[in-house]
Parts: C-alpha cells; sequence; structure tokens
C-alpha cells in the first residue's frame, strides 16, 4: 500500500468516524424533542383540566359549554344583538294583539320582574283577575299612564284596561260607524294598523280618548259624516279624514295613492272656499295644477262627489271610496 493510499484510508475513516457521531448526537436530539414533546402535551393537558375546572366554578350553570368554545366573546356578541333591539306590533284575532319588546336581558328580566311586583300586590288585595291578565294590565297601565308597583301599594287593584284606554296617549285613526256610535248598529269599527274592532270599544274610544282621531262614517254610504274639527287652517285630522275618504287622486282616471297628493280647496280660499271636508279633494300634483288652468271646472257636491268638466265641454263624475265596511 502506497503512501498515498493509507493517507486517503486514514481520512475515509476519520470522516466515517466524525458522521457516526454526528448520528449520535442528531439521534439524542430527536429523543429529547420527542420527550419535550409529550412533556408539552402532558402540561397542555393539565393546564385544560384546570382551565375547565375553573370556568365551572365561576360561569353559571345556564351556560352549556359551548359558550366557552365560542369563537367570538359573549361581549361582542351582546353588542351587536343589542342593536338590533327594537318593538313590534302583530295583529292577532277578535279585537287583541301582540306587543313584542326585544331588548336586553336585564331590562326584560326587570321589566318581568316589575309588572309581576304590581300583579302580585293587586292580587293580595283581593283583585280577581289571573296573574296573566293581572300582569297584562300591569304592563299596559305602566306603559300608557305610568302606574307602578309603588302606586300599586298605595292603591293596591291595578286600573281596568278599560280605565287605561282612556288615557292613550298617541295619536290613533278610528272610522266608526254613525249608528254603531248611538249604540243601535252592530257594525265594526276600523282602528287604523289593526282592523275591524267591536263597536263597543270603538265607541268608548270615540268619546272618551280625544287623542284619537275620530271619524264617523255613515253605515250604507260610507261618506264621511265629521272629523270635530274647529281650526281655521287645515287640521291634520281632517287631512287624515280627506284622504281616507279619498283613497286616490280624485281627477278622472288617476289613480295615484292620496297620501301622496295635495289637499286641494276646490273652491279656492281667495274666492271664499271654506276649509272642510265638503270643500277640500285630494288631487295629484299634475292634476292640481291642471284644474287651475283656464276652461277647467270642478264642482264639489255633497258626499264628496267631483263633477269635472274638461275645456273641450266633456263631463266626468268622480267619487269617493266606500268605507271598508
Amino acid at each position: 500500500m502506497t503512501e498515498t493510499t493509507a493517507s486517503a484510508v486514514r481520512a475515509g475513516d476519520e470522516y466515517a468516524a466524525r458522521l457516526a457521531e454526528f448520528s449520535d448526537h442528531y439521534a439524542d436530539i430527536q429523543r429529547r424533542r420527542a420527550n419535550l414533546d409529550a412533556e408539552e402535551a402532558r402540561l397542555l393537558a393539565r393546564s385544560a383540566a384546570y382551565a375547565d375546572a375553573y370556568a365551572d366554578s365561576v360561569v353559571p350553570a345556564v351556560f352549556p359549554p359551548a359558550e366557552r368554545l365560542h369563537p367570538e366573546s359573549i361581549t361582542a356578541r351582546a353588542r351587536r344583538s343589542e342593536s338590533d333591539r327594537r318593538v313590534e306590533f302583530e295583529p292577532a284575532a277578535d279585537g287583541m294583539a301582540w306587543v313584542h319588546l326585544f331588548t336586553t336581558a336585564p331590562i326584560a328580566q326587570g321589566i318581568a320582574e316589575r309588572i309581576e311586583a304590581a300583579a302580585a300586590v293587586s292580587r293580595a288585595a283581593g283583585d280577581t283577575r289571573t296573574c296573566a291578565q293581572l300582569q297584562a294590565d300591569a304592563l299596559a297601565a305602566l306603559a300608557l299612564i305610568g302606574v307602578t308597583p309603588e302606586d300599586v301599594m298605595s292603591s293596591p287593584v291595578l286600573p281596568h284596561p278599560i280605565e287605561v284606554q282612556e288615557h292613550i296617549t298617541p295619536t290613533v285613526q278610528i272610522t266608526v260607524p254613525a249608528l254603531s256610535m248611538a249604540g243601535v248598529s252592530d257594525a265594526p269599527g276600523m282602528l287604523d294598523g289593526y282592523g275591524p274592532i267591536d263597536p263597543e270599544t270603538a265607541a268608548r274610544i270615540a268619546v272618551n280618548a280625544p287623542s284619537f282621531t275620530r271619524i264617523l262614517v255613515q253605515a250604507e254610504t260610507g261618506s264621511v259624516l265629521s272629523v270635530g274639527w274647529n281650526q281655521y287652517r287645515v287640521p291634520a285630522d281632517m287631512q287624515r279624514a280627506v284622504r281616507l275618504r279619498d283613497g286616490t287622486c280624485r281627477a278622472p282616471g288617476c289613480g295615484r295613492r292620496a297620501r301622496a297628493c295635495d289637499l286641494d280647496h276646490s273652491i279656492a280660499w281667495e274666492d271664499g272656499g271654506t276649509t272642510d271636508v265638503g270643500n277640500l279633494a285630494c288631487l295629484c300634483r299634475h292634476h292640481h295644477r291642471m284644474k287651475h288652468l283656464p276652461s277647467w271646472n270642478l264642482q264639489h257636491a255633497p258626499g264628496g262627489v267631483l263633477d269635472w268638466t274638461t275645456p273641450d265641454g266633456k263631463h266626468h263624475r268622480t267619487e269617493p271610496d266606500p268605507a271598508p265596511f
């Protein structure tokens, strides 16, 4: 063996020994890494167990485990949901309706507890209404006339719904047939936004609740008889009465809804026309302007009937919408 060959063999043996050393070192690193991974897993498992135990001790039992695992905090979700708070009105059958309140849980619970307290006091004082009826009446009294549980403690009997209706302050439109108002007909009244209500309730509201817009109609023809106005300018209740009567623009062939029309004096005020239902009609802006052009003529007959004469001498008659009963 030459010297060159011997040197190459020695160098190869040295490199092989170093590679074996590196391999053993790497294997030792891998073993230690596996031990660390196992230790980390045990630590995380123990930590999770302690976290669950801690949560169980401080989170009310009403919350399911999923609440603790939800990706979004309950604070963020509550803030978003709170922006949806609202009150909704839902008509029901037989003159009844639901009022739904969507609000925060503490407020809802507080309302429930308050009306339960008022109902309990009234019940203890001998009120014969059921607990459910008393709670409903307590909420109505609280919302409409401000009767609180403290008031009930000094005067234990909660007001009846009939009494509460007398204190209603929102403006509500009610249409009552004149014969029902006189108590000689069973024709229903019409509560705006709801529908038919029994004539006794309609008559009572029309008489006792001044914040309601009372519209008396002739039962057979549906023509408006009175809305009880005494103002020089066209009041809001008279506007509603005229729009209710007309339904649409009163020009021949025009179907634009009355709520989008002008209220026109059939005989102009400056010409001696009065501001009353018998001299007012709904005209869309186009036909309102057209009516004042030369050679157009309009006669306002009793019952809201309009007789039109066009510039070429043709005659057209339009009549009000019939009442909804």
